[in-house]
């Protein structure tokens, strides 16, 4: 009974609806204009133009726009929520502390979730085929693949920080440490799970990958909620694109076509 209810447990939130709506407005419009204009144009004021750059030289482009993405995003978050300072030490909660010790060890609910996320990636996968609800266009391994079929140990690298690092840091921060939370101030603090999941899954704009981005999410905010410390979630995230990624690269240096896999098994590693 106590496990069960430590999925009903909710969060303190002291801001109201317009702080949510400030925060996740405010923050999709910074992604937008970071990565569609600002990040672009110093790179144009210093010399470098974007649609020469090749398969090799994008990796480290990438980097400089997520790294700004990062810090933009975490910082308009932050800066929303400012008014009501000093939080509920449970909001936004980062801790090393007690990686094991039950019942809130993140490491420990970190490596359950992310077991456990292969079991609901693929019957959410199977699922959608059956029902006939998997989508066509594009997908988030998409901009990736490009760089993958012609990578090399240092783009490698770099791929593995934007992926692995900087987006599960970004997207943890927004969707489970300030969506999740502040929704349990209305609702059921399992609706808070769905509903961060699902704004987390077409936050994405990859309609291809959806069944298996909103999965994902469902797995991320349930850890989340169990351990109350975003580095479960982070970890889960982390080690999820991680795995894609080097699965990506692994089915390229065996020669397969990864763009066609992708479009016939979506396995939805996420990327913006």
């Amino acid at each position: 009974m106590d496990r069960c209810i430590a999925y009903l447990e909710k969060w303190e939130v002291p801001w109201g609806f317009p702080t949510l709506a400030a925060g996740m407005v405010g923050w999709a419009v910074s992604f937008v204009i970071v990565g569609g204009a600002l990040v672009p144009a110093v790179a144009a004021a210093l010399g470098v133009e974007l649609g020469s750059l090749s398969p090799q030289e994008l990796p480290l482009y990438t980097v400089a726009v997520q790294v700004t993405e990062t810090v933009v995003g975490i910082g308009l978050i932050n800066a929303v929520c400012s008014k009501w300072k000093p939080l509920p030490e449970d909001l936004f909660k980062i801790e090393l502390s007690n990686p094991l010790t039950p019942p809130y060890g993140w490491l420990g609910w970190g490596i359950l979730g992310y077991s456990s996320t292969f079991f609901v990636v693929t019957f959410t996968t199977i699922l959608s085929s059956a029902l006939s609800i998997q989508e066509e266009g594009t997908g988030t391994a998409d901009n990736i693949i490009p760089m993958v079929e012609s990578i090399s140990f240092e783009n490698a690298v770099y791929l593995l920080i934007v992926t692995s690092v900087l987006a599960p840091l970004l997207e943890e921060y927004v969707f489970r440490g300030f969506l999740l939370t502040s929704l349990t101030k209305w609702v059921p603090t399992p609706v808070a799970i769905v509903g961060s999941a699902a704004a987390f899954a077409c936050a994405h704009f990859a309609p291809r990958d959806v069944p298996q981005l909103f999965a994902l999410g469902l797995v991320l905010g349930t850890t989340y909620v169990r351990s109350r410390n975003l580095l479960t979630p982070m970890l889960v995230h982390s080690f999820w694109n991680s795995g894609v990624l080097f699965l990506l690269v692994f089915l390229t240096w065996q020669g397969y076509d990864v763009t066609e896999l992708m479009y016939i098994h979506p396995i939805g590693m996420d990327r913006f």
